[in-house]
């Protein structure tokens, strides 16, 4: 599955140019191009086995943030 772009934090095309560069750099991302929907040449976008094992590790990691945080906000005495 290919994506036409990959948001990002900042608005301006640059940036986005930029970090699409730098993730297909590191391996993360592959991009081909092709024909978009309305008949324009297009660069896609797709997720590389690298990005994949990547977003896996990343997304392992903020859950442990993110359950470390939840320890923080609970109240105390609070079950579970």
């Amino acid at each position: 599955m290919y994506l036409c772009w990959i948001p990002t934090e900042r608005s301006g095309h640059g940036e986005r140019q930029d970090r699409r560069v730098k993730l297909e750099q590191q391996g993360w991302i592959r991009a081909k191009w092709g024909v978009s929907d309305n008949n324009r040449k297009a660069k896609f976008y797709a997720i590389s086995p690298a990005g994949r094992r990547r977003l896996a590790a990343e997304a392992e990691r903020w859950g442990r943030v993110a359950s470390i945080v939840e320890r923080f906000l609970k109240p105390e005495g609070s079950a579970s």
